[in-house]
């Protein structure tokens, strides 16, 4: 990751200024902030490892809206022939956490917290990861 001069200096600011209103963490904040005064790119990262580096494309975003929409339309029709998608196998199962990462935590975002997708949540845990259910009505 890099940063700009100008973002560098709000960065430094904003340390400064949790430096003084944190004064717990008065510590990590002024370590934070002589990071991003000196220029440690090395060291950017670690500043708040809850944000991640790498974002999630606009791409994906649709093609998750564009998959959640479709096993929708499968159970409506479904419903509308008088069957169920578990009779057909058509049940959504969700996105593995392990190869479609990025899939996995936008969905669970727009699921989870966004409330989208809620007539999807009937549907059981088909399987299970050693860590984390790949379900559409656990984890996504």
């Amino acid at each position: 990751m890099s940063l700009s001069y100008s973002e560098r200096l709000i960065l430094a600011n904003q340390y400064a200024i949790l430096e003084n209103l944190d004064v717990r963490n008065a510590l990590l904040h002024r370590s934070a902030r002589e990071i991003v005064e000196r220029g440690y790119e090395y060291l950017y990262d670690t500043l708040n490892p809850s944000v991640e580096a790498e974002v999630v494309p606009a791409a994906i975003g649709q093609e998750v809206y564009d998959i959640l929409d479709m096993f929708r339309a499968i159970e409506r029709s479904m419903i509308d022939i008088g069957r169920t998608p578990s009779e057909l196998e058509a049940n959504f199962e969700g996105f593995d956490p392990n190869n479609a990462r990025a899939h996995f935590h936008f969905c669970e975002f727009v699921r989870r917290s966004l409330h989208y997708w809620q007539d999807l949540d009937k549907y059981p845990t088909p399987r299970t990861t050693p860590h984390r259910s790949c379900a559409i009505a656990i984890c996504c």
